[in-house]
């Protein structure tokens, strides 16, 4: 459960524009390098194409209010 509160915490900030550095801190991770390893076993991609808007992202798209 921490594995997939920290993913979260840094794929928040990590949208938001913050240095990966800085994010891996924030995170509670080693170091950067741990980030992206954890990253990329959640998220399938490493840290820096995930800060890119997409046209479409599964972990980022709006729900809307009817869905729970």
């Amino acid at each position: 459960m921490v594995r997939i509160v920290r993913f979260y915490q840094a794929r928040n900030a990590i949208k938001r524009g913050i240095d990966l550095v800085e994010v891996a801190d924030m995170a509670g991770y080693a170091d950067q390098a741990h980030m992206t390893r954890e990253f990329r076993h959640f998220a399938g991609i490493t840290p820096v194409p995930a800060r890119k808007p997409a046209a479409y992202d599964v972990f980022y798209a709006q729900r809307s209010g009817n869905e729970m």
